[in-house]
């Protein structure tokens, strides 16, 4: 019996190293796959310009430098950009944030028929390339004369990112005991003074974490505004950085000052997930995998 034992255990670890023989290939793919491109920009972003032409041969630069940075940060094109990213993914997180909370918790609590088809559909809205839609809403906005206009294409954002929000939601609702949804109603609220007076500050981190992930998301978008914004002091971030290659100062003779601008995009983005990352993990964990 104990060599049975022994053997089954020998077999468990046995099984268990080839596991994580995997896991460790899989992550050092990845790793190499997404880490490669940004060192590389890296790299590129401390280089001075005598020393661009050489990264092949030398991709070390001998001499180190964030005066490209400094460049890029007094820039009033890219500040400007980093500020109507700032105003756009303020205003899609707002409208997601507002559609997505009720329905969410309508999804959490309510029980009708359909009710599951209806949840597997708003996530599988979020499956959909937002390209598939942008012609026919672009000719939409364009009849109604609404092109070029920071506020709807904010309101797109939140649009899109509203189905993803929703499922987040929903998953951190479903983890608030009913109970003191009944209680409230005892006490005399209304269902929405209930949700939004009781549910929403206890789902507090829930609803930090979705927020933290809309954010992210919408601060990457390049398709819709690209489409839906053609003056060039409107654009984000994300397409200002390719509006920059055709001026003279950002042409291709100055790739250490594109790749800086690259950086700094970045910047924001990766500074809000490291210091919210707790709930971002909690909130890709706990919610948008509870079903």
């Amino acid at each position: 019996m104990k060599q049975l034992r022994s053997s089954q255990h020998n077999t468990l670890k046995a099984q268990t190293r080839r596991h994580n023989i995997y896991n460790y290939i899989v992550y050092g793919f990845l790793l190499i796959f997404f880490g490669l491109p940004l060192l590389w920009i890296t790299l590129l972003s401390i280089r001075t310009a005598e020393e661009v032409w050489t990264i092949a041969s030398q991709p070390i630069p001998v001499n180190p430098t964030l005066e490209n940075f400094s460049t890029v940060l007094r820039d009033g094109k890219i500040q400007g950009y980093l500020l109507n990213s700032v105003k756009l993914v303020g205003i899609g997180t707002f409208i997601a944030f507002i559609g997505a909370a009720p329905a969410a918790y309508a999804m959490s609590r309510l029980r009708f028929r359909g009710g599951r088809l209806l949840l597997v559909s708003v996530l599988a809205l979020q499956m959909i390339s937002p390209l598939v839609i942008m012609i026919p809403l672009y000719r939409m906005l364009a009849d109604l004369r609404l092109l070029d206009s920071q506020i709807i294409t904010g309101v797109i954002y939140g649009v899109l990112g509203m189905p993803f929000m929703t499922w987040v939601l929903k998953g951190f609702f479903d983890k608030i005991p009913v109970e003191l949804d009944e209680a409230a109603l005892i006490d005399g609220c209304t269902r929405f003074q209930a949700f939004y007076r009781i549910i929403l500050p206890v789902a507090r981190p829930g609803v930090s974490s979705a927020i933290v992930l809309a954010i992210i998301v919408g601060w990457g978008r390049f398709e819709v505004p690209y489409i839906l914004l053609k003056r060039t002091a409107d654009l984000p971030i994300s397409v200002g950085i390719l509006a920059l290659q055709g001026q003279q100062q950002y042409s291709v003779s100055t790739q250490q000052l594109l790749a800086a601008a690259t950086l700094v995009s970045m910047a924001p983005v990766v500074i809000l997930f490291l210091l919210m990352q707790r709930f971002v993990i909690r909130g890709l964990t706990e919610g948008a995998l509870k079903g």
